[in-house]
């Protein structure tokens, strides 16, 4: 997987759901096709004829724990070991956090697991998965901006309460934070100010002593990850009561 043309990066990342386990420094996904022979009676020729059958796939990895002073190697290993050990499925996503790259991602059984913890070196790993159901592919694209953004006062104080629709995109990797900002409806059209803190939820409730009562406002929000920040989504208006 390319990071910059043909010449592979070193930015691929094996993901355990959400969380980048470990660095991927060599990777084979075989993906494979059962073909069905078909025979019929006026099959005369000597050539067979073939469907294609069910998909399956096997995901191999040679993986790297930890840079010099990452403290958390055995406790990522131990992800892995705890799916190996309990036969549980594991969410695997193999991708980069570039743009553009390609984000692949499926359920897998861990067949095989070797550690490799030589003094004084980095914490290696390798293991091969076999992969249960399907194999989905995106492209690793700019957030889409939220939607459906709504603002209603609330009745007591000067609160109004946001809500919105997460994007339909959500790249790679998940949403982390949602920026919010707001201005005086009656104000410059680009004088947002931008609301402090990290909201991960998409209902958002402002504080009293950021508004003022009786006072109408506009309202935007905008998705951010790892790679970047959403356009902003639809402008919601509401006015404080007294």
């Amino acid at each position: 997987m390319p990071t910059t043309g043909i010449i592979n990066g070193s930015l691929l990342r094996l993901y355990v759901g959400d969380v980048a386990v470990a660095y991927s420094t060599s990777d084979t996904l075989d993906l494979t096709r059962a073909m069905r022979e078909i025979a019929h009676k006026d099959n005369t020729s000597a050539w067979v004829e073939v469907a294609p059958g069910q998909k399956s796939a096997t995901f191999s990895t040679e993986l790297l724990f930890a840079d010099v002073g990452d403290t958390s190697a055995n406790i990522k290993f131990n992800t892995l070991f705890n799916s190996w050990d309990n036969g549980a499925a594991i969410v695997c996503t193999y991708t980069t956090d570039v743009l553009g790259d390609s984000i692949y991602t499926f359920s897998a059984f861990i067949e095989s697991l070797s550690l490799n913890s030589s003094n004084q070196e980095n914490v290696t790993a390798s293991a091969s998965l076999r992969i249960n159901g399907e194999v989905t592919k995106v492209t690793n694209a700019v957030l889409a901006a939220p939607t459906s953004l709504l603002a209603v006062p609330l009745v007591s104080g000067q609160r109004i309460q946001l809500n919105w629709t997460a994007p339909s995109q959500v790249g790679f990797p998940a949403i982390t934070n949602y920026n919010i900002q707001y201005r005086l409806t009656s104000g410059t059209v680009n004088n947002y100010q931008t609301f402090p803190g990290t909201f991960t939820s998409q209902q958002f409730t402002t504080s009293i002593g950021e508004l003022t009562g009786a006072t109408s406002y506009t309202f935007r929000v905008a998705a951010i990850n790892s790679a970047g920040t959403s356009q902003f989504s639809n402008e919601a208006v509401a006015t404080t009561n007294a």
